[in-house]
């Protein structure tokens, strides 16, 4: 096992995020360095004008057309082309701390305020999980091959079939 660090050009040490982009290159999102680039042996800062300052990367998501999908500090949410950075929303909706894109090629988002998120490609929608099970911090979701959403907690396992919730037995 090797470990990189800042003295190995690292942004920053602590690590939240890693995904491959369309390129082949790592794309690192750091707690405090913002955007880091690993190519050809070399970490860079993520140079970008078009969103300003990015400092703290929560977590991030590679999409079925090779788009990158970031939050940020206070669930800023933006998506990265290849080319150009979109902002989502600058909505405090708390830090994401996963997307999961479902076979529908909808986003799921988690928040530390307890709710989950659908982006269907144009608008957010508030999921009721979070009224349905007494505002449950959810820490994972996971998409099954019969189309079934499974949704981890601090208190158990919960499955989605489309309709209803049910708490799996045992959790």
């Amino acid at each position: 096992i090797t470990n990189y660090t800042e003295k190995d050009g690292l942004c920053h040490n602590c690590v939240q995020s890693i995904v491959e982009d369309r390129r082949g290159n790592l794309l690192f999102g750091t707690r405090g360095g913002g955007l880091c680039c690993y190519e050809a042996g070399i970490f860079s800062p993520f140079a970008t004008t078009d969103i300003g300052q990015i400092d703290h990367i929560f977590s991030m998501i590679k999409d079925r057309n090779g788009s990158l999908w970031m939050s940020f500090t206070r669930g800023n949410i933006r998506q990265y082309d290849g080319t150009k950075f979109s902002t989502l929303t600058d909505e405090d909706r708390g830090f994401t701390s996963f997307f999961l894109e479902d076979r529908a090629g909808r986003l799921w988002l988690d928040s530390n305020h307890g709710e989950i998120w659908l982006y269907d490609g144009k608008s957010f929608t508030d999921f009721p999980f979070n009224k349905e099970l007494h505002n449950q911090l959810v820490w994972f979701i996971m998409e099954d091959k019969a189309g079934g959403f499974w949704f981890g907690t601090r208190t158990g396992m919960y499955k989605y079939n489309g309709k209803t919730f049910t708490a799996v037995s045992g959790s």
